[in-house]
Protein backbone atom coordinates (compact mmCIF):
# COMPACT_ATOMS: atom_id res chain seq x y z
CA UNK A 1 0.00 0.00 0.00
CA UNK A 2 0.86 3.90 -0.48
CA UNK A 3 1.54 6.26 1.54
CA UNK A 4 2.07 9.50 0.34
CA UNK A 5 4.29 12.21 2.05
CA UNK A 6 5.42 15.87 1.53
CA UNK A 7 8.78 17.61 0.55
CA UNK A 8 9.33 17.81 4.29
CA UNK A 9 8.26 14.04 5.24
CA UNK A 10 4.97 14.70 6.73
CA UNK A 11 2.13 11.78 5.95
CA UNK A 12 -0.28 13.42 3.74
CA UNK A 13 -4.07 12.71 4.42
CA UNK A 14 -3.36 12.12 8.08
CA UNK A 15 -3.96 14.20 11.23
CA UNK A 16 -2.82 16.56 12.50
CA UNK A 17 -1.70 18.35 8.91
CA UNK A 18 -4.31 16.63 6.68
CA UNK A 19 -1.99 17.64 3.66
CA UNK A 20 -2.91 16.82 0.12
CA UNK A 21 -1.78 13.57 -1.81
CA UNK A 22 2.00 14.83 -3.49
CA UNK A 23 3.72 12.45 -6.15
CA UNK A 24 5.98 11.08 -3.16
CA UNK A 25 5.24 7.49 -1.53
CA UNK A 26 6.63 4.49 0.07
CA UNK A 27 5.23 1.58 0.08
CA UNK A 28 4.05 -0.13 3.29
CA UNK A 29 2.31 -3.44 3.77
CA UNK A 30 -1.06 -3.11 5.26
CA UNK A 31 -0.40 -3.47 8.83
CA UNK A 32 2.40 -0.41 8.97
CA UNK A 33 -0.25 1.59 6.67
CA UNK A 34 -3.19 0.97 8.73
CA UNK A 35 -1.12 1.87 12.08
CA UNK A 36 -0.30 5.22 10.58
CA UNK A 37 -4.22 6.69 10.44
CA UNK A 38 -4.01 7.48 14.38
CA UNK A 39 -1.14 9.37 16.66
CA UNK A 40 -0.73 10.66 20.21
CA UNK A 41 -1.63 13.82 20.63
CA UNK A 42 1.23 16.24 19.03
CA UNK A 43 2.86 13.29 16.86
CA UNK A 44 2.39 12.96 13.75
CA UNK A 45 4.24 10.74 10.88
CA UNK A 46 6.98 11.12 9.14
CA UNK A 47 8.79 9.51 6.51
CA UNK A 48 12.92 9.73 7.28
CA UNK A 49 15.46 7.99 5.51
CA UNK A 50 12.23 5.51 3.33
CA UNK A 51 11.21 4.47 7.20
CA UNK A 52 7.73 5.59 8.74
CA UNK A 53 8.42 7.09 12.49
CA UNK A 54 6.30 9.72 14.67
CA UNK A 55 7.47 12.99 15.53
CA UNK A 56 6.47 15.68 17.71
CA UNK A 57 4.62 18.72 15.88
CA UNK A 58 4.15 22.14 16.20
CA UNK A 59 0.38 23.55 15.90
CA UNK A 60 0.21 24.43 12.36
CA UNK A 61 0.56 28.63 12.42
CA UNK A 62 -2.85 30.69 11.24
CA UNK A 63 -0.45 31.69 7.94
CA UNK A 64 -0.10 28.18 6.99
CA UNK A 65 -3.56 27.01 8.06
CA UNK A 66 -5.02 30.09 5.72
CA UNK A 67 -2.62 28.74 2.59
CA UNK A 68 -3.86 25.68 2.74
CA UNK A 69 -7.77 26.72 2.74
CA UNK A 70 -6.67 29.19 0.23
CA UNK A 71 -5.04 26.16 -2.11
CA UNK A 72 -8.53 24.08 -1.25
CA UNK A 73 -10.63 26.74 -2.96
CA UNK A 74 -8.39 27.45 -5.57
CA UNK A 75 -9.27 24.08 -5.97
CA UNK A 76 -12.85 24.20 -6.20
CA UNK A 77 -12.79 26.94 -8.98
CA UNK A 78 -10.61 25.36 -11.42
CA UNK A 79 -11.99 21.84 -10.98
CA UNK A 80 -16.03 21.33 -9.49
CA UNK A 81 -17.10 25.15 -10.15
CA UNK A 82 -15.95 24.94 -13.92
CA UNK A 83 -17.49 21.49 -14.33
CA UNK A 84 -20.84 22.52 -12.66
CA UNK A 85 -20.79 25.99 -14.58
CA UNK A 86 -20.53 24.46 -17.90
CA UNK A 87 -22.92 21.56 -16.90
CA UNK A 88 -25.93 23.48 -16.28
CA UNK A 89 -25.12 25.95 -19.43
CA UNK A 90 -25.26 23.11 -21.62
CA UNK A 91 -28.57 22.22 -20.15
CA UNK A 92 -29.66 25.20 -20.08
CA UNK A 93 -29.17 25.46 -23.75
CA UNK A 94 -30.71 22.26 -24.21
CA UNK A 95 -33.56 23.39 -22.31
CA UNK A 96 -33.46 20.09 -19.73
CA UNK A 97 -33.68 19.83 -16.04
CA UNK A 98 -30.94 18.62 -13.90
CA UNK A 99 -30.34 14.86 -12.69
CA UNK A 100 -32.24 15.56 -9.73
CA UNK A 101 -35.13 17.18 -11.85
CA UNK A 102 -33.92 20.41 -10.82
CA UNK A 103 -34.12 24.10 -12.82
CA UNK A 104 -30.57 24.43 -14.06
CA UNK A 105 -30.71 27.96 -14.04
CA UNK A 106 -32.11 28.24 -10.52
CA UNK A 107 -28.98 25.51 -9.68
CA UNK A 108 -26.52 27.61 -11.71
CA UNK A 109 -27.56 31.25 -9.67
CA UNK A 110 -27.16 29.21 -6.25
CA UNK A 111 -23.66 27.90 -7.87
CA UNK A 112 -22.73 31.72 -8.57
CA UNK A 113 -23.74 32.64 -4.63
CA UNK A 114 -21.21 30.06 -3.72
CA UNK A 115 -19.02 31.13 -5.67
CA UNK A 116 -19.10 35.03 -4.84
CA UNK A 117 -18.90 33.62 -1.34
CA UNK A 118 -15.51 31.70 -1.77
CA UNK A 119 -14.32 34.20 -3.73
CA UNK A 120 -14.95 37.16 -0.65
CA UNK A 121 -13.05 34.03 1.37
CA UNK A 122 -10.27 33.94 -0.59
CA UNK A 123 -9.85 37.94 -0.31
CA UNK A 124 -9.88 37.32 3.30
CA UNK A 125 -7.35 35.11 2.90
CA UNK A 126 -4.55 36.47 1.25
CA UNK A 127 -4.29 39.23 3.29
CA UNK A 128 -4.38 36.58 6.42
CA UNK A 129 -1.04 34.70 3.98
CA UNK A 130 0.86 38.01 3.58
CA UNK A 131 1.15 39.22 7.37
Amino acid sequence: MKIYYNKDGWVCERYPYDLPKTENFIEVGEEEYNKTLSCEIHKSWRVVSNKLVIEDYEETPPQELAKKELYEIEQWFETTYTQKEQKYNRLITLGKLTDDGKDPAQVLKELYLLAEKNRKIIQDLETQTVA
